[in-house]
């Protein structure tokens, strides 16, 4: 069931921007928006009915996050360490939820990001190290409830949305919307363990089946009550396959109490739009080529965009066994994410040295244990993940060319990698994640990891599609500050 996610305040990923001035015609006329958005929410603060019976409830925050990349791994474009460099930002955003009625709600969002873009090189012009300003829309769905308004048998979302169905993932996890099957790719962001994406959500409850108390409740009920189902149908916005349309399904349960599983499935491009662009045709991508002698043609095989992802998880909750009161509703949860990226193999290509013929390489897995706090924090959660892929988490070549390839390519189309050794190290991925709240209003985040931070470089001088650690001992540390309604 997707919900606002208002502890998160961080969008995925940026677009690729140009150098220019400091604010286009186009940022102050979004800023001014913006404004002019949180102006009119603000004469409504609190919950408000129109005519017409319309409720309105806005929300807003502002973050501010301040961090250092204590040791990093080389930037491709610049040839410098990105040791010891310090993060900046600032986020702010305002959403309005409006009821329309008991069964349909509207929900319109919209958010700001301020920040440098790091590394700062020393070969970069002066001209270039300004602040930057990005608003962006973080949310516009519209919900509709069946059935029962208070038990409802299916919930409809459809817009642009945030989505999580991991419930127990801080940072690394979150394979199914977060991840690339060809190439196999991961990516996260600070704070921010989620997706947003555009498209069609149902949402299945068996809790509309089942009535009265759950103590009461046969085995199979107890299942059945627990039992929730997610289809997805969304669009790719950016970056490779531009409006392809993506398949998802998901089904969890909860089982005596204390253990919950997950399993899922999503197809990508199973909609194509433009089949040169889900499966282009380039010397990059050739893997086959079959000669026939009674055409006289050549039938070749490329690599496409198109492939499964499959899903399956599962969390412990300890203290549900435990008589002890003063564990927090987070502490002593123990939980693990798996994924098969691409469930089918390819063989090497003809131009590159690029092969997708081993599944244990496509198979990310996520461990994660929340360490008591005892109400000290809200929040202290551990996670380490280990992934086996040969390549470089680099998605220069999806983003340059659109090519569902790992990493840069040359002219000739032989790809430009690191040497494969070096990423033995790179395998495993870490991350130590801190919250507390402060009253009804304020929030304190802290992070320390070593996981797929991306730097945000927004001029071609600087610009590197790898992650910015490339070994576990390379780290960075993160804090932020939230102010919210």
């Amino acid at each position: 069931m997707v919900q606002r996610m208002k502890d998160y305040a961080v969008t995925l990923h940026l677009p690729e921007r140009r150098p220019g001035k400091p604010m286009s015609r186009f940022s102050i006329k979004a800023a001014v928006t913006v404004s002019g958005f949180l102006l009119c929410a603000g004469l409504c603060f609190g919950e408000v009915t129109w005519t017409g019976g319309v409720k309105l409830r806005p929300s807003g925050f502002a973050s501010m996050f301040v961090g250092d990349i204590v040791r990093g791994g080389v930037n491709k474009k610049t040839q410098e360490p990105m040791n010891n460099v310090w993060i900046k930002q600032i986020i702010a955003g305002l959403s309005v939820d409006a009821a329309l009625s008991d069964r349909n709600f509207l929900d319109i969002g919209l958010e700001m990001q301020i920040y440098n873009d790091f590394p700062i090189s020393l070969v970069l012009q002066p001209q270039y190290r300004y602040l930057y300003f990005y608003p962006y829309l973080s949310s516009a769905q519209f919900t509709h409830l069946f059935g029962n308004v208070e038990k409802p048998l299916v919930t409809l979302h459809a817009g642009y949305f945030p989505f999580k169905y991991n419930r127990d993932v801080r940072n690394l996890g979150e394979y199914l919307f977060r991840t690339g099957t060809y190439p196999q790719y991961l990516l996260n962001s600070v704070d921010f363990p989620l997706a947003r994406v555009m498209g069609i959500h149902a949402a299945f409850s068996g809790k509309s089946l089942i009535h009265g108390e759950e103590a009461s409740l046969s085995i199979a009920e107890q299942i059945l009550t627990n039992l929730s189902v997610d289809a997805l149908l969304y669009f790719n916005l950016q970056w490779y396959a531009v409006g392809d349309g993506n398949l998802a399904i998901m089904l969890s349960d909860r089982m005596a109490g204390f253990f919950e599983f997950g399993l899922g499935i999503t197809f990508n491009s199973i909609i194509s739009s433009d089949d040169k662009l889900t499966t282009p045709h380039d010397p990059a991508t050739l893997y086959h080529i079959a000669y026939n002698e009674t055409t006289g043609e050549s039938d070749s095989s490329f690599y496409t965009f198109k492939g499964a992802k499959l899903m399956g998880r599962w969390a412990f909750d300890f203290k549900k066994l435990l008589p002890c009161s003063r564990f927090g509703s987070e502490d002593l949860r123990l939980y693990a994410e798996a994924a098969i990226l691409g469930l089918r193999d390819y063989p090497r290509n003809l131009n590159g040295g690029i092969s997708y013929d081993h599944l244990l390489e496509r198979v990310p897995v996520t461990l994660g244990f929340a360490i008591p706090a005892f109400g000290f924090l809200d929040v202290l959660n551990i996670e380490v993940e280990y992934f086996k892929c040969p390549y470089p988490n680099d998605i220069g070549a999806i983003t340059q060319k659109g090519l569902p390839i790992p990493g840069q390519i040359t002219e000739t189309g032989t790809t430009r990698y690191r040497e494969l050794k070096t990423f033995q190290e790179d395998r495993w991925k870490w991350s130590l994640h801190a919250v507390k709240k402060i009253g009804g209003s304020y929030t304190a985040m802290a992070q320390i990891a070593s996981d797929h931070l991306r730097p945000l470089a927004v001029n071609d001088q600087n610009i590197d599609f790898e992650e910015a650690l490339h070994t576990p001992g390379q780290w960075y540390f993160m804090l932020k500050f939230t102010a919210g309604f």
